[in-house]
């Protein structure tokens, strides 16, 4: 309502729900491109849960460490493309018309929605995406899974007190949000 407020309260609802829908469905389809993945590298499905928290692919490990890497690596490339997709669309509404008003923002929420969440799940940190990339690349560095894992770890965990540190030290200069958005994202 603050950005828009001519457009009253019932816009700016549908507005979210247009765009929680969309975030959802990218969550979705996040998953899906790790189950499909695994599929295309021959290894079993068992399914996809997706919680009010995130969700899971429920697949058996791949027998090659870079088809793990790749399965691991998609959901995230299918956030970053449908944020892009989303980013792109809203910008090719019709101005003017009555429903860009509504929807337009609706898909650009939704964009950098998706791209935060294709771009956090890269990061290094356990039990993301990128964290479990790292150990599958590792792994297949040395050849050592234990060795990898515990790398992985060590930089999850340095990147983890990184952002807590950051988190902290943001409060202090009034920087709340992003204080505690650095701080939640290693908790979260």
């Amino acid at each position: 309502p603050i950005i828009a407020p001519e457009l009253g309260l019932a816009a700016h609802l549908v507005q979210g729900f247009l765009a929680s829908l969309v975030f959802w469905a990218g969550v979705v389809a996040h998953e899906f491109a790790h189950a499909l993945t695994t599929r295309r590298f021959g290894a079993r499905v068992y399914g996809v849960l997706v919680t009010g928290t995130g969700g899971a692919a429920l697949v058996d490990q791949l027998p090659d460490l870079w088809h793990d890497v790749l399965t691991t690596l998609a959901g995230p490339a299918v956030n970053l493309v449908a944020g892009a997709g989303l980013f792109w669309a809203s910008w090719l509404l019709p101005a003017g018309a009555a429903f860009s008003a509504v929807l337009a923002p609706a898909l650009f929420m939704a964009a950098v929605l998706n791209i935060g969440v294709g771009g956090a799940n890269l990061l290094p940190i356990f039990p993301m995406d990128g964290g479990r990339a790292l150990r599958a690349a590792l792994t297949a560095a040395y050849g050592d899974d234990y060795k990898a894992a515990l790398m992985a770890r060590r930089v999850s965990l340095a990147l983890s007190l990184a952002a807590i540190v950051a988190g902290a030290a943001a409060l202090p200069f009034g920087w709340i949000r992003t204080g505690l958005l650095l701080a939640g994202a290693v908790f979260g």
